[in-house]
Parts: structure tokens; sequence; C-alpha cells
């Protein structure tokens, strides 16, 4: 194996080890670690060394466990949400979420999947339930297929062609139906989808211009298909306000 792969497979399996500390959120030993990740031992004592010594972990000699540092925070507390996002995009999430009573989200297209940045969820117990950070390829799901209706007709055969068949659509037929749909999604600007990623879910998804924010981003609404479906056109007109509204709040200098 050649240098380059051992530093691409030590960087992926550093990113793990965090990820799994995010999701466990308790110290943990280096079998555990190894157990969870599924990684050879020596491997992964290396490598949590190599985090020790760098001080993005810590070691805790009686117990032998190891938890981040505050170093990992602060490795990204520069590129908050509200940097990545203008004010009155993130008050606009809010806003809607409030007078909806749906979870709301901004996302993002990025390496062929959506990403959301930022969400506001309702408070009722039938909520969706949705994080920063949650994702999943494009065409899969409301949020993801009209982030792809600001892709051309060529930049979406690109996309489709680019897919592992065992994560694409299933079949031909299946592709050019949710080609269809993109473009009728392009040509409409909204997005009202129902069970399209999860069965007795609906959603509705606007795109936001582009210099908005300088990055393409979709507003969503999300929640139970019994819920969004007999609201859909309220709900629609009531986002395309209140973007036009957060789009003014843009558009005037700061003070004005």
């Amino acid at each position: 194996m050649s240098p380059q792969a051992n530093i691409s497979k030590s960087v992926s399996r550093g990113f793990r080890v965090l990820e799994l500390f995010r999701e466990r959120r308790q110290p943990m030993t280096a079998a555990q670690i190894q157990h969870a990740l599924r990684l050879p031992q020596p491997s992964v004592r290396v490598l949590l060394g190599e985090l020790v010594d760098i001080g993005y972990l810590a070691y805790t000699m009686p117990a032998k466990t190891y938890f981040p540092t505050a170093k990992v925070c602060q490795l990204g507390d520069w590129l908050g949400t509200t940097i990545l996002l203008p004010d009155p995009l993130l008050a606009l999430v809010d806003s809607l979420a409030r007078e909806l009573e749906e979870t709301c989200t901004l996302s993002t297209a990025t390496q062929g999947h959506v990403q959301v940045l930022y969400v506001c969820r309702a408070t009722h117990g039938l909520a969706m339930q949705v994080a920063a950070g949650m994702g999943g390829a494009l065409w899969r799901s409301t949020a993801g297929r009209t982030l792809l209706a600001t892709l051309d007709d060529g930049q979406l055969d690109a996309y489709f062609d680019h897919l592992d068949p065992r994560g694409g659509p299933r079949s031909r037929r299946q592709r050019e139906q949710i080609m269809e749909q993109v473009r009728r999604i392009r040509s409409q600007g909204v997005f009202a989808g129902y069970d399209v990623l999860l069965k007795g879910v609906g959603a509705v998804s606007l795109p936001v211009p582009t210099q908005a924010a300088g990055m393409s981003l979709v507003l969503t609404v999300s929640g139970g298909k019994d819920r969004i479906q007999p609201r859909e056109k309220p709900i629609i007109r009531i986002m395309r306000q209140r973007l036009r509204e957060a789009l003014h709040g843009l558009a005037r200098p700061p003070g004005g």
C-alpha cells in the first residue's frame, strides 16, 4: 500500500474515532473503540496514541480510557452555523417552525448527498426528529430532489451515471421518473413530496437563491403526511412569503 493510502486511511480512522465519541458520549477503552469500529488492535493503539500526542484525546491512566479534549471543540468553533448561514435565514427557519408547528430545516448538497445545516424542530410529540448533520443520497429525499433541480440536464445525467448501482435507483425507469420529477420541480420552484424517504412522511421544499448564502440551499418543512398534505397549499404560500421577507432582509444594507 502506498504512503498516501496509509495517510488517507489514518485520517479516516481518526475522524471515525471522534464520531464514535460523539455517539457514545462517554470515556472508552482502546478495546471498546476497536470493537465498535472493527479495526485491527495495533492500528487502533497507534492511532489513539497519536491523537493523545497532538492533544485531541485525553488518556486516563487508572481506568485506561480515552475521551476527547476541549481542543476538539475549539477546532471548529470558528465555523458556527451563524457564520455559514446569514441571520435572516436562521430566523426564517425558527419562525416557520413556530408558525406552522412543524420541523423546518435548511439543507445543502455535498458530494452527491444532502446535508442538514440548520434545524428547528416542532415541539409537539409527533414532530419530525431531524438533527443538523443528518443527510443521505440526494435522489432519495424531498430536500435532495429539490437540490437536484438546481442542476441542468447534463449535470443530472452525470450525477446518476456516477452513482453506485447498489445505492442508486433500482431501474432505468425509476431513474427517468425521478429525473422527470426533478424537471417539474425546476419549473414549479417547489416540491411537495409524500412517502419519498419514509412512509407516512410529508415534506415541502423550496430552493433558496444561491446569492442568499453563497451556496445551494433548500428550505424544508416536514411532518406527518396526514398533517402536511391537507395544508400543502397554505404551507407553500407561507413558506414563499416568509422566504421573500428574509431575502428582503438580506438585501437591506447594514443599519438600513
